[in-house]
């Protein structure tokens, strides 16, 4: 949604969200920030009851993405700056969940083709 906003407004969106609504900006990030931690808590569950090299890679991207997002959309949101954001961060976010998508998925499916 992100990603094709800018097309649409002719602006960076989180920044036209945070010129038109501040307080409902700031709002908007912490309930962000906080379904993103129950996020990468579940995927830390998931690496600690199933270890495999597939669920490490997918939490340590999460992670890696999560202290991009909050340099750069929410310590300026914060600090009442707007985001250092754009479209490239937006499609590159998608791109990598969508791999952490697909990587379980294949995984299951190589190997169980192996075992036959």
């Amino acid at each position: 949604f992100l990603a094709i906003m800018p097309f649409v407004i002719s602006d960076e969106p989180l920044f036209f969200f945070h010129q038109s609504h501040p307080s409902e900006y700031v709002a908007f990030q912490f309930v962000k920030a906080a379904l993103f931690c129950t996020h990468l808590l579940v995927l830390l569950i998931q690496c600690v009851s199933e270890v495999s090299f597939l669920n490490v890679v997918q939490w340590v991207g999460s992670t890696l993405i999560g202290v991009h997002y909050y340099l750069n959309a929410w310590h300026p949101a914060m600090m009442e700056e707007p985001p250092l954001l754009g479209f490239k961060y937006y499609a590159f976010y998608m791109y990598c969940f969508f791999i952490f998508f697909i990587l379980p998925s294949s995984a299951k499916y190589l190997h169980k083709y192996r075992n036959e």
